[in-house]
């Protein structure tokens, strides 16, 4: 610095030693400032500085003492919810969580982890909240995998619906990986996904019911769309609006099935004969039946939802227990008339409902 340099914080005056830099200085007491080169004081700045920083000690002592205050008075607050047993909050949750478990962040449990550290504790070690899936491929597929994680081993009940079949492949990957969980299983996917599933050799030892369904079509006919559910203890099936899609049923204990897709008749019956316990059944059918056959019956039926067109079922059925029938599509020519009446006739069936 030179002489002319300036060495007080906020006083001007001249440095008596312009030999050594004046840059420090020291607070020799609470109200004088002192340049520790020249000695010279500035105790009206001192008194000034040493006065606004008692006045914003007591100001910082008052917003602690404020802080400490509310403190102690949330503190003191009891929360009923927050003094159950644990085993009745999970409880509560569990039933709570019911049909509720989608991935957006005001439902179901991840509502719950964001309440308080303890409801969250009590979330994260319930893997009975995580074990409803419901997605879509809005949603983030890390989230689904963390979702999936949650649950532990316990059986699982996926729905997922996309129009992406990018993402729809990450999603089903995911999935697939936890198969042997699967319980209740509800696809809504574009047709064209369903051409490359082939579930054949993926393992599925509880699967109780799955809904497939197709959210586009845009007019193609699907060639060799096919799928093998190979799900022993499989009680209900829904396969919807596939135009040409094959599904083969590994599953003898099946009681309710859907297949609302004009399936191949010849197809339609060798696939019923493996299913003797169905209970109700809808479907539609196409094509021709076979020439010569043994007729197909369903000993425990007791629901028929069909068609009553050149390509019905019903000129091939014996149901011996049917109380209801709903046809769906029917034409008035006589010959389908005949197979209607020759099909009551045959079965001798307690029909207590009919529609047509």
């Amino acid at each position: 610095r030179t002489p002319s340099d300036l060495c007080g914080p906020r006083k001007t005056h001249r440095c008596h030693k312009p030999s050594k830099r004046c840059v420090s200085i020291s607070f020799l007491s609470p109200t004088v400032i002192t340049c520790t080169n020249c000695g010279f004081t500035l105790a009206e700045e001192g008194n000034d500085l040493h006065s606004r920083l008692s006045k914003l000690d007591a100001i910082i002592a008052s917003l602690t003492a404020e802080r400490q205050r509310l403190q102690a008075e949330s503190d003191a607050i009891v929360y009923p919810i927050l003094s159950l047993p644990t085993e009745i909050t999970t409880e509560i949750f569990r039933r709570w969580c019911v049909r509720r478990s989608r991935s957006h962040p005001s439902e179901g449990p991840l509502l719950l982890v964001q309440i308080c550290h303890q409801w969250r504790q009590i979330a994260l070690h319930t893997p009975e909240l995580w074990r409803d899936l419901h997605f879509t491929d809005r949603s983030s597929v890390e989230l689904f995998k963390l979702w999936l994680d949650r649950s532990r081993d316990l059986s699982l009940n996926l729905a997922f619906e996309s129009w992406d079949i990018a993402l729809t492949g990450r999603f089903i990957e995911a999935s697939i990986a936890h198969s042997r969980r699967w319980q209740v299983v509800e696809l809504n996917l574009p047709i064209d996904f369903y051409t490359t599933l082939d579930l054949s050799n993926v393992s599925l030892p509880i699967l109780h019911s799955i809904s497939l369904k197709n959210n586009y079509f845009s007019g193609e006919r699907t060639v060799g769309a096919g799928t093998v559910l190979n799900a022993p203890l499989l009680r209900e099936a829904h396969i919807n609006t596939f135009p040409d899609l094959t599904v083969d049923f590994l599953c003898p204990r099946l009681t309710f099935l859907t297949l609302q897709h004009a399936i191949d008749l010849t197809k339609c019956i060798i696939l019923l004969r493996g299913c003797p316990e169905l209970v109700e059944l809808a479907l539609s059918t196409s094509g021709q039946g076979p020439v010569q056959t043994d007729s197909l019956v369903l000993p425990v039926l007791e629901s028929l939802e069909c068609d009553l067109t050149a390509a019905s079922i019903l000129e091939h059925m014996t149901l011996p227990r049917l109380q209801r029938l709903r046809v769906t599509e029917a034409e008035t020519d006589a010959p389908q008339h005949a197979v209607l009446q020759n099909f009551i006739r045959r079965s001798a069936c307690p029909l207590g409902f009919l529609s047509i």
